[in-house]
């Protein structure tokens, strides 16, 4: 038997070598820990619900093409339509061989500016066959093309003979203008809005004399004669001393009134 000597001897010599054979046998490695807990391990994520995740709509294979192409170019309002008596009054002052001018588009401004059957007046035809011109031309409404060319033949040049020369010219101020009265902002269309209206400034004669509304004394006595027939002829007339608007030359219109009796406002200086 074992004396207890040698089993205490045998105990501590285990005690020396059992872990010098447990290095030699996992180098490096030292004590294990124990197994970490089931319940305490992290609860991975869920993963999303791709079902509940919104998707957009397709995009409609008409709209797909649509932005494919340029964007479109800006498409003029129609214009109204021109009625057929207007045409046909137009066409027949055209031919008269009273004066020259030629038919342009229709004119259609802001506002409700424009003219249906304008025309480019640039000269009137005596009765003898003088042309008389309009220096500038003049864009103005057909009808008011005829009234102009029947005073100029039928009055300003006798007026002119009269006083001993032959009509060589008409100085236009304004004929065709998109605007208010006067020029003033936010006033009533004037008739110049429609081609309705012309403003002489000043006629010349055969021999030279230049005669000027803003200067009516140098000629009174053939601005008196032109006064009486533009207020027998024209709806309405404002020259100098009628509003401060017209002081250089003498504003005449066909403009419709209740009263049939002309607006003639001008006087001679």
């Amino acid at each position: 038997m074992v004396s207890r000597c040698t089993l205490a001897l045998l105990m501590l010599v285990a005690t020396f070598i059992a872990p010098e054979a447990s290095a030699r046998t996992w180098p490096g490695v030292g004590p294990v820990p124990p197994s970490r807990p089931a319940e305490l391990d992290p609860i991975p994520p869920a993963a999303p619900d791709v079902a509940e995740v919104p998707v957009p709509a397709p995009r409609p294979p008409d709209l797909e093409q649509m932005a494919s192409l340029p964007p479109p170019a800006e498409v003029a309002p129609p214009r109204p339509s021109v009625s057929a008596q207007a045409i046909s009054f137009c066409a027949g002052v055209l031919a008269s061989g009273r004066f020259e001018a030629v038919s342009v588009p229709q004119v259609i401004g802001e506002g409700g500016c424009g003219i249906e059957t304008p025309v480019k007046l640039s000269a009137i035809i005596l009765v003898d066959g003088t042309r008389v011109p309009l220096e500038p031309a003049a864009l103005m409404r057909c009808e008011m093309a005829d009234t102009l060319a029947t005073w100029v033949r039928d009055d300003l040049a006798p007026i002119a003979q009269k006083n001993g020369a032959k009509l060589a010219k008409i100085q236009d101020a304004d004929a065709y203008s998109c605007r208010g009265r006067n020029r003033v902002v936010g006033a009533m269309m004037s008739e110049h809005g429609l081609g309705n209206a012309f403003d002489l400034r000043g006629v010349t004669l055969s021999d030279g004399r230049q005669l000027s509304i803003a200067k009516s004394e140098a000629a009174h006595p053939f601005m008196e004669d032109m006064k009486g027939s533009v207020c027998n002829r024209f709806r309405t007339i404002l020259g100098p001393g009628s509003d401060g608007y017209h002081e250089d030359h003498v504003h005449l219109d066909m403009r419709e009134r209740r009263n049939p009796k002309p607006f003639c406002q001008w006087t001679l200086k």
